[in-house]
């Protein structure tokens, strides 16, 4: 049986059961939602591979043990590892639910839930991580602020801070019996500490970076964004959110159902709470937004007491499907 065939073997809401095997799944189920319709929408594209079977069968008792990486940061990549066997193994005995739900688990965790989504991903990757970096530098140099002035906010400060407490843990305590073996443990904690306010710095310049990028840049406009005055204040925002959602029904008619399914079923919007919002809604020309979906919108916004801002593009890589972007942020 290979990967497409499980995944058409059973429903989402028999896997739900399963992804509190992995994380408290509530607030991210309708990535697992989306990313489902996804892959069973897509076709296997079956290759002559000397890789090993598809082993997505987790033991309970080592829930990590033998996973198999099962995509790349590409479509391709993911039509291939559909039509991978899978292999099987004596010594446990899953359930078709438990071991799709274990696939879903890693693909979306380490790949992201659409094609677009892992491209993002991938500009994170360390190696990737400072060349992007540069690249926003140099694209939104006035409105970037300094490491300096990032340290002032203190969602950063906090962020530094608790990921330093997680270094102090690794490091054995000496009353242990254990020595730190460096000869200069002050040197080598500052270097840690400077390279991690690096690294969120480039990291948080990148995730801002794309958006702002993406709503210039991508598609046609309709309702004009925001301008870069307005935008750069997700590069000095206290804390920020960007979500990405498509509708994956493949039918114009269900779109919009598909979307208020995800609000009101699936939690989409579980714990967003941040005021103020960028939203950018999109369509292919041929298939344009409807009222309704427009209503979603406000549906997304709710009762945020601070700004809300709207745009619309036109992209006609969406085909039948709409796309909202979406930033939250706290000032």
């Amino acid at each position: 049986m290979t990967l497409s065939e499980l995944l058409h073997k059973v429903t989402f809401e028999e896997l739900i059961p399963f992804m509190s095997l992995f994380e408290d799944y509530n607030w991210n189920l309708a990535s697992y939602k989306m990313h489902y319709d996804y892959l069973c929408h897509l076709s296997e594209i079956k290759t002559e591979s000397k890789r090993k079977p598809v082993n997505t069968l987790l033991s309970r008792e080592v829930k990590f043990k033998g996973l198999y990486e099962p995509c790349s940061f590409d479509v391709n990549g993911w039509r291939i590892s559909l039509a991978k066997e899978l292999a099987t193994e004596v010594t446990v005995n899953n359930s078709l639910s438990e071991t799709a739900a274990s696939w879903l688990w890693n693909t979306l965790h380490h790949y992201g839930f659409s094609e677009y989504q892992n491209t993002e991903l991938e500009q994170l990757f360390n190696h990737n991580l400072e060349r992007n970096a540069c690249r926003y530098r140099k694209m939104y140099q006035k409105y970037i602020p300094s490491k300096k002035d990032i340290l002032s906010v203190k969602s950063f400060h906090q962020t530094i801070r608790r990921v330093m407490k997680e270094y102090r843990k690794l490091i054995p305590w000496k009353e242990e019996g254990w020595v730190y073996s460096s000869h200069n443990k002050s040197r080598d904690w500052r270097y840690l500490k400077r390279w991690e306010i690096k690294r969120e710095y480039n990291k948080r310049i990148c995730e801002a970076g794309a958006f702002i990028e993406d709503l210039q840049n991508r598609g046609q406009n309709i309702v004009v964004p925001p301008d870069l005055d307005y935008l750069s204040v997700l590069f000095k925002a206290n804390h920020c959110l960007i979500k990405r959602w498509r509708s994956y029904a493949y039918d114009i008619t269900k779109r919009y159902g598909y979307f208020r399914d995800l609000i009101e079923n699936y939690n989409l919007l579980f714990w967003i709470r941040h005021p103020n919002s960028i939203l950018c809604v999109s369509s292919s020309k041929d298939y344009p937004i409807t009222v309704e979906e427009m209503d979603l919108l406000h549906l997304i916004v709710g009762n945020r007491s601070g700004e809300n801002v709207f745009c619309v593009k036109a992209d006609d890589c969406l085909g039948e499907e709409i796309r909202i972007d979406a930033a939250f942020y706290t000032v």
